[in-house]
């Protein structure tokens, strides 16, 4: 396997885009189901079970196997945290991924947003946060693997537009969203 590769970063990168292109191809079944709350909410509880089984794909998408929180740089390739530039300014992996999410994404979010069923300023952004707080359940349910449906529901149930009140502060905006991506946090 490793002689297929030039360096042990392009195997890692591939690695990541796997567990990427994985985690998206959950939304493309999600869009096929007629009723956009329960596309959405199948888009999560797929994406949460294959994350909760699989740590490393969480720790993917979060971007936490990529970076050393050290000195803020990336261990493959010596990126620096600039929303997923390169020194030269060019787009790097961080900004390509978030560009590819929410491209992807982002039908689930406009369909139930379109259909009154998405709370008020609910963005697809929204999904880095959302499955940052799911991760920490994942690290503490080792004695309840299931644990993590609970905080999902909680979370869903806060995303339903059934009269709420508006969100205290917006979302992140895309540019806020791939520098999160980049930086991991």
């Amino acid at each position: 396997m490793y002689r297929n590769f030039p360096s042990k970063r392009a195997i890692v990168t591939a690695l990541y885009d796997a567990a990427i292109d994985s985690a998206l191809a959950d939304v493309e079944e999600a869009l096929r189901i007629d009723d956009p709350w329960l596309a959405l909410v199948t888009f999560f509880e797929v994406t949460a079970a294959n994350q909760a089984r699989d740590r490393g794909l969480s720790e993917s998408l979060l971007g936490h196997d990529r970076r050393d929180r050290h000195d803020g740089r990336d261990r493959h390739d010596g990126r620096d945290r600039n929303g997923g530039h390169d020194r030269n300014g060019r787009s790097g992996p961080a900004e390509q991924m978030a560009e590819k999410i929410v491209a992807v994404v982002s039908p689930l979010f406009e369909r139930a947003s379109a259909a009154g069923v998405l709370r008020e300023g609910v963005l697809v952004t929204d999904l880095l946060p959302i499955f940052a707080m799911l991760d920490s359940v994942y690290r503490l349910s080792e004695t309840s693997p299931d644990l993590w449906r609970r905080y999902l529901a909680i979370l869903l149930d806060g995303l339903r537009a059934d009269e709420r009140p508006a969100l205290p502060v917006p979302a992140l905006d895309v540019a806020a969203f791939t520098a999160a991506l980049a930086t991991g946090d």
